[in-house]
Parts: C-alpha cells; sequence; structure tokens
C-alpha cells in the first residue's frame, strides 16, 4: 500500500525502543500490541484509547475506540499517523484532527481484510 501503514521511524527519540518502519514490524524489542489501553490523542485534544493493533499483511493499523462506551465508534487508524509515543504517559499522539478521526470510516468487522476496504481508508486518510 503506502507508508501511511508503516509505523514512523521518527516517532520516539534516538536511543530509546523505536518502532521499526518495516512491514508489520511492531515496536521494537517488544510488539506492536503492547499499545494495546494506550489513550489516543489527536492533534487537536484526546480522541479515545487504543482497543486492539492489527497487522494484515504488511500494513498496520490500530483500532480504536472513541467516545463514551455507549456511543463509542471503532475506527481503524493506520500506523503512520502515529507522530509520537509518550510510553511513560500510555498515550499515542497522532497528525490528524479529533474531526479527522470521528468523521472516518467506522471499523467494518466483516470487511476489514478486504482490499478494497483498506483501499478506501487510504484515500480517507491521505486527502
Amino acid at each position: 500500500m503506502s507508508d501511511l501503514f508503516f509505523f514512523r521511524d521518527s516517532i520516539e527519540p534516538e536511543g530509546t525502543r523505536g518502532l521499526q518502519a518495516k512491514a508489520g514490524a511492531g515496536a521494537g524489542e517488544t510488539t506492536a500490541h503492547e499499545f494495546i489501553d494506550f489513550k489516543v490523542d489527536a492533534a487537536d485534544g484526546h480522541i479515545g484509547s487504543v482497543y486492539d493493533v492489527q497487522t494484515i499483511g504488511n500494513d498496520s493499523y490500530l483500532l480504536v475506540s472513541t467516545g463514551a462506551t455507549i456511543l463509542s465508534k471503532k475506527v481503524l487508524i493506520p500506523a503512520g499517523m502515529v507522530e509520537r509515543v509518550d510510553r511513560d504517559g500510555r498515550t499515542l499522539h497522532l497528525d490528524r484532527s479529533k474531526d479527522d478521526i470521528k468523521n472516518a470510516p467506522a471499523f467494518d468487522e466483516a470487511r476489514y481484510r478486504d482490499e478494497t476496504y483498506r483501499r478506501e481508508l487510504t484515500d480517507y486518510y491521505a486527502r
């Protein structure tokens, strides 16, 4: 697909356990699954929390639950949108606004492994 689906090399300070930008690389010496239950902040404020981390083919995604428990929406966010990781604060910082995330296509459990669905996500987030 594109670099949008790989964790960036630059999201953590040099010398720390960083994420690798290789396809399906995950997080440093552990795995990207360590981000489950991390808070997620958009560029303009808190948006939700990481519900799951998925690697589909060579692409990595965060499944993020937004909003209140009853009114929450799950969205699939490409890993490349993670701008910075605050491990001490257990927070992932994204390079998109809250509206960008809230207006994203809802997670479709029946289609998320389908390349057409992932292409729709690519088109949405790449705009």
